[in-house]
């Protein structure tokens, strides 16, 4: 229909304009929807904190909402870098352990002259 057509022809604006958000979201929709239930019930909990009238404006609403789609979004991206930081740490220290074990076997070996 027209969604699908808009989106076709205007592909390149939107790209440009929110493809930040919207592709990370996308490429990692399972995450998304999983962390999309913790927002939910952090949500449920920080409203009433948040606004002291029963019901909030549309702009609070608004706000309120953006900023769970943002802490979604900032923990999909955030993880690929935590990721990558604990590999390159892991195997460091896989390296400094494989070390330190042949240092302490070549150590024990009698006929070796370290």
């Amino acid at each position: 229909g027209f969604a699908f057509t808009l989106v076709t022809v205007a592909w390149e604006p939107i790209r440009r304009t929110v493809g930040w958000l919207l592709l990370p979201l996308g490429q990692d929709a399972l995450s998304a929807y999983i962390l999309h239930l913790f927002a939910v019930a952090l949500a449920a909990k920080i409203r009433p904190l948040a606004f002291e009238t029963a019901l909030a404006t549309p702009l609070e609403n608004t706000l309120f909402q953006l900023t769970g789609v943002i802490f979604i979004w900032a923990a999909i991206s955030l993880r690929v870098v935590v990721l990558k930081q604990l590999r390159h740490g892991l195997a460091r220290d896989t390296a400094l352990l494989a070390a330190g074990r042949a240092y302490l076997y070549l150590c024990g070996q009698p006929s070796r002259d370290l």
